[in-house]
């Protein structure tokens, strides 16, 4: 999962998806979020995406057609594990359940380049009012315009949704939701491509692997890897959780969402320079620990 906070290029990365209900769409960092009087009953609700990267792939274009979130409207909500048992397939031909009600959120359909949002950038998927309550679970519903490419979009290479399946549900936890004032909050989402993109028999498929986080709940890693055609993808990882990062052409790079732990970050190099690895990185909740410049050797 690759992700930071501001680096020394400034760039933002609040890793995840974040969509402020009722608004309209756009691509941008370090943006306020919309403070416009809430109607009664409801709740703005700001979801904003990032994503984790793969080696070989330069662009990976997704149709994106719908967000929707799932609230529980009841007068006494349930605890996270109490949705445990809320199925995923259960939920596609049905507006509500005994886990709560769907509601669509503004999204203006399209297809995003979702490796433009990388290292500290984020973008806002989806804006809108949602009713009040508690969200546990988002969806997202996919088109069939979806693409890679290898060669900075010069060629690209079909990306079927694997198993026909354009549903993309992410459990939400109590932890993994930001109150950014009254009636207002935030959900943060990542899209694990390098899990996310299985290829088989030469030909790509779509199999999204997305989480949801906060800042306050999860840590983060930056720093940056030396020399720039080492083309190094950093992975930080430990028995419990990974994610990857693609350094920008300065070499610098963030990753974010990390649940607290000890990590370690493994470089694997390209053009004969050797693997190096990092261990004992502590991450803590709402914290980012700078790692400062890895200079890597042939």
């Amino acid at each position: 999962m690759s992700k930071i906070k501001f680096m020394k290029t400034k760039y933002f990365f609040s890793a995840g998806f974040a969509a402020i209900f009722g608004l309209f769409l756009f691509m941008a960092a370090c943006k306020k979020e919309n403070s416009s009087q809430t109607p009664a009953g409801k709740q703005l609700v700001t979801i904003r995406i990032n994503d984790d990267p793969i080696p070989d792939l330069t662009n990976v274009w997704v149709d994106v057609r719908y967000v929707e979130v799932k609230v529980d409207t009841g007068r006494k909500h349930h605890e996270d594990h109490d949705y445990d048992h809320d199925d995923d397939g259960d939920d596609d031909h049905r507006d509500r359940d005994k886990y709560g009600v769907w509601d669509t959120v503004k999204v203006t359909p399209g297809v995003y380049d979702l490796l433009r949002f990388r290292n500290g950038i984020d973008t806002v998927l989806a804006t809108g009012f949602a009713s009040k309550g508690k969200i546990h679970k988002i969806r997202i519903t996919l088109g069939t315009d979806n693409n890679v490419s290898k060669d900075s979009g010069v060629t690209k290479i079909p990306l079927s949704i694997c198993e026909n399946k354009p549903y993309v549900y992410v459990k939400v936890e109590s932890q993994h939701i930001d109150s950014t004032s009254s009636n207002q909050i935030r959900i943060k989402l990542d899209f694990d491509i390098a899990r996310s993109i299985k290829l088989k028999d030469g030909k790509y498929c779509l199999k999204p692997q997305i989480k949801s986080y906060s800042d306050r709940s999860s840590g983060k890693i930056e720093g940056r890897v030396l020399p720039s055609d080492a083309l190094a993808m950093p992975m930080a990882y430990n028995s419990f959780d990974s994610s990857i990062a693609k350094p920008d052409h300065e070499g610098e790079f963030k990753i974010c969402g990390l649940k607290p732990g000890t990590y370690s970050i493994r470089f694997n190099p390209a053009n004969g320079y050797k693997d190096s690895v990092i261990t004992g990185i502590v991450v803590v909740p709402g914290k980012e620990v700078d790692i400062h410049t890895i200079v890597l050797k042939k």
